[in-house]
């Protein structure tokens, strides 16, 4: 299972996923992380698109996305693409990612952050 986990530096995870543009790629193998790199999104921040959709390709083959805060279009555009939106208020990504694997740490159907585009 692959996990993409939300940061601006690499160590800790960030509050709003729609103005990300690092994230950590977690790769799993039950319940133990078996790999992880930081990857960028070549400076373009996932919010929206060109057609005004929230781009959710950053994480394309990953089976959640563990942040701090998103948006309503960030969390349907997520669960439409068929990835679990998961929000936490842990700092420290690679906890969250095994309090997620232990089932501990749930997905969410409810936005954090409101239109104004800030968290």
């Amino acid at each position: 299972m692959r996990i993409a986990v939300s940061t601006a530096d690499g160590v800790t995870i960030c509050g709003h996923l729609g103005k990300c543009r690092s994230f950590i790629i977690y790769e799993t193998d039950g319940d133990k992380v078996t790999g992880k790199t930081v990857t960028g999104t070549a400076g373009a921040c996932p919010s929206h698109g060109g057609d005004g959709q929230h781009n959710v390709s950053p994480f394309a083959g990953c089976h959640a996305v563990i942040t701090q805060g998103m948006g309503g279009g960030m969390l349907n555009g997520l669960m439409q693409a068929g990835i679990q939106p998961v929000i936490t208020s842990q700092t420290d990504p690679d906890a969250a990612v095994l309090a997620f694997m232990r089932g501990e740490l749930a997905g969410t159907s409810k936005a954090t952050c409101g239109d104004c585009g800030e968290h």
